[in-house]
């Protein structure tokens, strides 16, 4: 029988290959969101060490300290499987869980979910967008009018317009 220190029990393995990719995206910069169905028990488990040693923490029960809620349906114990982790440095403004078949109909996990700050998360303000002055149709010339309803038309026939309406 496999133990959980061995190196090849898959959810061992899992929780290295996650927190090696975590160290990459953290050391180029960037700030790390993890939501995931652990199938266990995501305060005290593997999966939780390795999140914690890459600098995570669990969002939603670091956020509300009674956040500890069955988020699968067919839990019988009243521990959460599933969590959101986040980077140092992230804050979130809200944050929670939806009833079940709230969201996807028949599903056995509930949906999670996080309100992050724009400049927060991405470090920086997006400049307004510019919006283009809208260019009304010349009537004047007869030129232009002649090519608007021959236009028109063809895509009138092309989408059956005039059926449809």
């Amino acid at each position: 029988m496999l133990k959980s220190k061995d190196e090849r029990f898959p959810r061992l393995a899992f929780a290295k290959d996650l927190s090696k990719e975590i160290d990459r995206a953290i050391a180029s910069g960037d700030r790390v969101i993890v939501m995931l169905d652990a199938n266990m028990d995501i305060r005290h488990s593997i999966i939780q060490e390795h999140l914690q040693k890459a600098h995570l923490k669990e969002a939603l029960i670091d956020k509300y300290r009674t956040m500890n809620k069955l988020t699968f349906k067919r839990n019988h114990k009243d521990i959460p499987i599933d969590g959101v982790w986040i980077s140092e440095g992230l804050q979130i403004l809200q944050g929670g869980h939806l009833s079940f078949d709230e969201i996807i109909p028949n599903t056995d996990h509930c949906c999670l979910w996080l309100d992050i700050h724009f400049t927060n998360a991405f470090g920086h303000i997006m400049p307004m967008l510019n919006t283009p002055i809208t260019q009304r149709l010349h009537c004047r010339d007869p030129r232009i009018v002649k090519n608007f309803v021959s236009m028109y038309e063809k895509l009138e026939k092309q989408n059956k317009l005039r059926e449809k309406v």
